[in-house]
C-alpha cells in the first residue's frame, strides 16, 4: 500500500496496486435481443443498437485482470420493437434475476457495488482509477466509504462549471487556473512535458482534495485530475494514473481476439456467459503472458492458435501417413512381389497420390497460412 506520509515526488513502488473502472458500447444487430437498447459510444461519439458493459479490473504493476462486470442498457428502443423483444422470466433471487436488475441500475451505482464486491473477496488495493465520465460526489463518497478510506481515488474530472472550494470561496477549475496564472504559480514538468498547477481544494461531502490541471504541448485545453491522497507529487500522480490505460488495452484485445461482445444470443444470460467466458480466457492468457514474458496477448494469442493448428496437422498427418501405407501393403500383398515401376502403374498408387494431394497440399497447408 502507499504510504500517504511519504514524500510527494516519491516513485511509485512496486507494490502500488489499483481497481480501474470503465466500460465500453458493445455493439448487436439484433433488435429483438432481450434488454437491447440505444447506448452512446464515447469515441465514436454516436448512438449505437447495443449494450453498455461496466468492467472493473485489477492490476498489480504487472498484469490486469478484468474482475467483475455489469451489462447496462441506456436508451431504451421504440414502443414498436420493445413489444417484440425477447423477455424470460427470472426469479428476482437468482443470479439471472439479479443481473437484469444491474442492468436498469446506474453505472454509478453499479460502479461501487462492483468496488464492494471487490473488496469483500479481498481486493483491497491503493487506488481506484476511472476517467472523468464517472467522477462525482456519489462514487467517491461510495469508494472512500468502504474500509473506512482503505482506498483513495485518482480519477480525470470535466473541466466545466463544478464548484470546489479554495481559499474561502467557490470556483470551478477554470477559475482556480487563472487564480494560480495570476500568481505565477506554474509547474514545468519535463518527463511528461507538460505545464501544470496544483491546488489542495474541497469538494462537496468528500472533503480535501488535489487537484492537478497541466496542458499537454500543441493542445489548448487543459485536463484535470483529482485525488484524494493529498500528499501524492504531479509525478507520482500521472504514473498511477497512468495504469488506467491497461483497461484500454484489455478492450481492445478482448474484442479482437475474444470475441467480446460478440455474442448475438437473444437471451440475456447468454450474454452474460458470454462475458463471463471471454473473462475467464483473458486471465489465463493474461497469466501464461505473465510466465512466458510475450510482449502483447495478441502475440500469445497467435502463437497458441498456430500451436494448436501445428498439432492438429500433425494428427492428421499421421493419419494419412497410415492410410497411405495401409494401401501400398494392399497391394503389394495382393500381387506378390512387385517392383518400384509397377506399383506406380498400380490402381492403389494412384489412388495414395490423389488422396496425399488433396488432403496435404489443399487442406492442411492451406489451413497452417490462414493461421499464420
Amino acid at each position: 500500500m502507499v504510504n500517504i506520509n511519504a514524500s510527494p515526488e516519491n516513485e511509485p513502488g512496486d507494490k502500488i496496486t489499483a481497481l480501474i473502472l470503465d466500460d465500453t458500447a458493445d455493439q448487436r444487430t439484433g433488435w429483438k435481443m432481450e434488454n437491447i437498447s440505444y447506448v452512446h459510444d464515447h469515441e465514436l461519439k454516436k448512438s449505437l443498437l447495443g449494450f453498455k458493459t461496466l468492467v472493473l479490473g485489477f492490476f498489480d504493476g504487472k498484469s490486469f485482470i478484468p474482475l467483475d462486470f455489469t451489462v447496462h442498457t441506456e436508451k431504451k428502443l421504440e414502443d414498436k420493437r420493445a413489444k417484440k423483444q425477447f423477455k424470460k422470466k427470472a426469479d428476482p433471487k437468482s443470479p439471472g434475476g439479479k443481473r437484469r436488475k444491474e442492468a436498469s441500475a446506474t453505472k454509478i451505482q453499479a460502479a461501487v457495488q462492483l468496488v464492494k464486491r471487490a473488496v469483500k473477496n479481498g481486493f483491497i488495493t491503493s487506488y481506484v482509477l476511472c476517467d472523468a465520465w464517472f467522477t462525482c460526489e456519489e462514487l467517491m463518497a461510495g469508494i472512500r466509504g468502504i474500509k473506512d478510506g482503505a482506498m483513495h481515488i485518482i480519477a480525470g474530472v470535466k473541466n466545466g462549471n463544478q464548484k470546489y472550494g479554495y481559499e474561502g470561496s467557490l470556483f470551478n477549475a477554470k477559475e482556480i487556473i487563472a487564480m494560480l496564472k495570476a500568481k505565477g504559480a506554474s509547474h514545468r514538468n519535463r518527463g511528461w512535458g507538460v505545464y501544470y498547477y496544483e491546488a489542495v481544494a474541497a469538494y462537496k461531502s468528500i472533503g480535501t482534495v488535489k487537484m492537478f490541471m497541466c496542458r499537454y504541448p500543441g493542445q489548448k485545453k487543459w485536463r484535470v485530475f483529482i485525488t484524494t491522497n493529498t500528499k501524492l507529487g504531479f509525478t507520482e500522480m500521472m504514473k498511477i494514473y497512468g495504469f488506467r490505460w491497461t483497461i484500454e488495452v484489455f478492450f481492445r484485445e478482448a474484442k479482437q481476439y475474444l470475441g467480446l461482445g460478440k455474442c448475438q444470443s437473444q437471451d440475456f444470460d447468454a450474454q452474460i456467459a458470454s462475458i463471463t467466458i471471454t473473462f475467464i480466457l483473458y486471465t489465463l492468457l493474461a497469466y501464461l503472458k505473465r510466465m512466458e514474458d510475450y510482449e502483447t496477448l495478441g502475440e500469445l494469442f497467435r502463437l497458441t492458435q498456430q500451436d494448436i493448428c501445428e498439432k492438429n496437422l500433425a494428427e492428421r498427418l499421421w493419419e494419412l501417413f497410415e492410410e497411405l501405407l495401409a494401401t501400398i501393403i494392399k497391394a503389394i500383398s495382393t500381387n506378390g512381389s512387385m517392383d518400384v515401376s509397377m506399383l506406380m502403374q498400380s490402381e492403389e498408387y494412384a489412388y495414395a497420390k490423389e488422396l496425399f494431394k488433396s488432403s496435404f497440399l489443399f487442406e492442411q497447408m492451406l489451413s497452417i497460412n490462414k493461421a499464420s
